[in-house]
């Protein structure tokens, strides 16, 4: 057992769940490990029809900082806000219930505050991608290099470009007096779109050159299939209006800035994959609303070309020749392609 469970923690993890049984105790293991202990634990089963609600009310008999809440399946971003409203800590953290952490993950994240500061600042560790080949070995990756060094926010954006919730410290008092919460009925993007809320909110971000957080790659987080056209115009929408808030605060006048890898560019590129479930009249007149109300020039000036079949799409689309766009990704989805953009 931990500290008393009416000591107030310092730091808040909140660990969505849904049908991780057979992942969920290495990644509540590797939380429970931390050297630094004054935490709360906050597992939401988020209506699993598997024993990962039995797992987590396991775990309460064993350690007292764990909190388990349980709800009907409602999706994440639900799920996370319920943990928020829930969490006693004066910093929050997330970690998503098929990854793990080391054993130094809030502690590293501690230090930068103690280093720089409480003022205004989001606290930002690094990430491993973790991928699993044929033979059962595992191969990891920084998902983005990390320097010890604190960023002043300024209209170049810097370092805000990857908008994952996890390996970040939030403050508890920004999140709650400014009602930041992960956005609910989306399907896409949730992450980034809290980390861009947040980011209104503070002018500073400390990162550390420490990559405690183990992101496990899969089939279904490397790929989007079956992606439909009002799930994707949904996240899209949301997106891109709140990365627009940000560069307004930071006076961003350089577009690619702007189109930088983030959760706009990255949610764009699935909108107009998502297109071809749609009939070809309706993918033409979507296109031609792209064009005219979302910067989709900008867009595809600084998006990266991929293939073959993307540089293909990428001289139609460029050269607004829509019909023929649509066409050609007819015939790519017919070979048994993904289309391009």
């Amino acid at each position: 057992m931990s500290e008393n469970k009416n000591t107030s923690p310092i730091v808040s993890v909140i660990v969505p769940v849904y049908n991780q049984e057979n992942r969920l105790t290495r990644c509540v293991d590797s939380i429970l490990k931390q050297t630094y202990t004054n935490f709360e634990l906050i597992l939401i089963d988020d209506g699993s029809k598997d024993k990962s609600l039995t797992i987590c009310n396991d775990y309460t008999t064993k350690d007292n900082r764990i909190v388990v809440l349980h709800q009907e399946n409602a999706g994440v971003s639900v799920a996370r806000n319920l943990g928020i409203d829930n969490a006693r800590g004066k910093w929050l953290c997330f970690v998503d219930s098929d990854d793990y952490v080391t054993e130094f993950y809030i502690q590293d994240l501690l230090e930068q505050v103690e280093k720089y500061g409480e003022k205004d600042t989001m606290y930002v560790s690094g990430i491993l991608n973790c991928k699993r080949n044929n033979n059962g070995e595992i191969s990891r990756k920084p998902m983005q290099v990390m320097n010890d060094r604190l960023y002043v926010i300024d209209d170049k954006l810097e370092r805000v470009t990857h908008g994952h919730i996890f390996a970040k410290l939030f403050d508890t008092t920004i999140v709650n007096e400014n009602n930041i919460r992960f956005p609910e009925g989306i399907k896409y993007f949730e992450d980034e779109i809290f980390v861009s809320r947040y980011l209104l909110y503070v002018d500073r971000i400390s990162t550390i050159s420490r990559y405690d957080y183990l992101y496990e790659l899969s089939a279904a987080s490397a790929t989007m299939q079956k992606v439909s056209y009002d799930d994707a115009i949904k996240s899209f929408k949301l997106a891109f209006a709140e990365r627009k808030k940000l560069v307004q605060k930071y006076h961003v006048s350089d577009e690619k800035i702007f189109w930088k890898t983030n959760a706009v560019s990255e949610s764009l590129s699935i909108l107009v994959l998502s297109l071809f479930s749609l009939p070809n009249k309706k993918v033409y007149t979507s296109l031609k609303n792209m064009y005219d109300n979302y910067e989709f020039m900008g867009f595809l000036k600084y998006y990266p070309i991929r293939n073959v079949r993307s540089r293909i799409s990428r001289f139609f689309l460029s050269h607004r020749l829509k019909w023929c766009y649509v066409l050609f990704n007819r015939l790519i989805v017919m070979t048994g392609h993904a289309p391009s953009v």
